[in-house]
């Protein structure tokens, strides 16, 4: 309690952004990346989304260009965990209404590192709730913009894994496809996506 009352008054000391404040910004997301791990998503939910009003405020008190580009990307960080948590917690029009802000977020920053993630979560939210066109389509948007990315959030493997390269045209342009089985279904995993935000700042 007492070191998130520090972290808040570096936050919100004067009305100016500084370089003091985006580093306590990235400090605080990377604490927060970690600690999605390690609690119960229902009970991350609401540092998340406090630290993201709290960034909101800040784009809107209009800062300097150079940080404002920062803002945008903590903005998009936090967003992408939101949407995770949103579909961790069983609301997927919450999940997609965060990576949509995640999105516009990386779009405004100008983030060829943040897009990429941001295409992951939003293929995995689609890939689980049973849009494979969707997910297949979003995972290759995401592509174009991944480079050392890939590797980082594990988007390779799952590509690989969930479209095979003779396969990934016909699954695009298939009209439906049954459901993946208990034993071919690949595991719903969010390790190494969550652990990639702290990578990001």
């Amino acid at each position: 309690m007492a070191a998130e009352e520090s972290a808040r008054f570096v936050r919100r000391t004067g009305v100016a952004v500084t370089p003091e404040v985006l580093e306590q910004l990235d400090a605080d997301v990377k604490w927060l990346a970690v600690d999605y791990r390690r609690r119960p998503k229902y009970a991350m939910f609401r540092p998340l989304a406090g630290l993201r009003r709290d960034v909101f405020d800040m784009i809107d008190r209009h800062p300097r260009p150079a940080h404002l580009i920062d803002l945008y990307r903590v903005a998009g960080q936090l967003s992408s965990l939101l949407a995770l948590a949103s579909f961790d917690l069983g609301q997927p029009y919450a999940a997609d209404n965060h990576a949509r802000a995640a999105w516009l977020c990386a779009d405004l920053a100008d983030n060829n590192t943040l897009r990429p993630y941001i295409r992951w979560v939003q293929s995995s939210v689609a890939y689980w709730r049973g849009e494979y066109r969707d997910a297949a389509e979003l995972a290759q948007s995401g592509q174009r913009f991944a480079g050392g990315a890939a590797t980082c959030c594990g988007w390779r493997a799952k590509k690989r894994e969930r479209w095979p390269l003779p396969e990934r045209n016909a699954r695009l342009t298939a009209p439906w496809e049954p459901p993946p089985t208990p034993e071919t279904a690949p595991r719903k995993e969010s390790v190494p996506s969550v652990y990639f935000i702290s990578s990001l700042a």
